[in-house]
């Protein structure tokens, strides 16, 4: 059995790895990786934390309140859902917005020369990239991202539907591991460790 030391460097460690998460949303080809280690370590922390019944006074009064404040947290309950949903559903969490502030032909020159076996030019995908979608030789289809000029082309990747405040994936993921490093500094304080 793991000592309070060990349970707050698990802790500890979780949160590393779902900020890491929240660190590779900002690019499109690991976003998807990124928002999964967020939300799936962001929720093991509440998972760890409960290690700590048992080993300090305390305990279960406090975490029974912090449970009641997290249920009624909007953020914090939406991330309850989307852990669910990525580990048990086939569907898609995210989906962007995208608006231009170029023409057609200020786009495809800012894109560069296609790369082998491009088919299309794309805008705001899924996870917030733009790119070229190319077709490799056994006839599949992969993306191609591209950097456009800053003020080109914005995007924001939103989470489901039922998601709070707008659905921001970035703003929320950041809101989410916030308050999961408070709750964490509250137990560090309140059991001292």
């Amino acid at each position: 059995m793991p000592d309070v030391k060990e349970v707050f460097d698990a802790i500890d460690a979780k949160l590393k790895i779902a900020r890491r998460g929240a660190a590779e949303m900002k690019n499109p080809s690991t976003f998807q990786a990124g928002l999964w280690n967020a939300a799936l370590f962001g929720r093991s922390v509440t998972f760890t934390l409960q290690n700590l019944r048992g080993k300090v006074d305390g305990f279960d009064a406090w975490y029974e309140k912090k449970q009641e404040e997290m249920r009624a947290d909007t953020v914090m309950s939406y991330f309850v859902e989307a852990r669910n949903m990525i580990e048990k559903s086939v569907a898609e969490p995210t989906w962007a917005s995208a608006s231009l502030n170029a023409n057609i032909a200020d786009l495809f020159k800012a894109a560069g020369p296609p790369p082998p076996g491009a088919k299309t030019l794309f805008v705001g995908d899924q996870f917030g990239g733009s790119g070229w979608q190319i077709q490799l030789p056994d006839g599949s289809t992969e993306k191609y991202y591209v950097d456009f000029p800053k003020g080109m082309v914005k995007t924001s990747v939103l989470l489901g539907p039922k998601a709070p405040k707008g659905g921001d994936a970035h703003y929320l993921v950041n809101e989410y591991l916030t308050k999961l490093e408070a709750l964490t500094a509250e137990a560090r304080a309140k059991f001292n460790h």
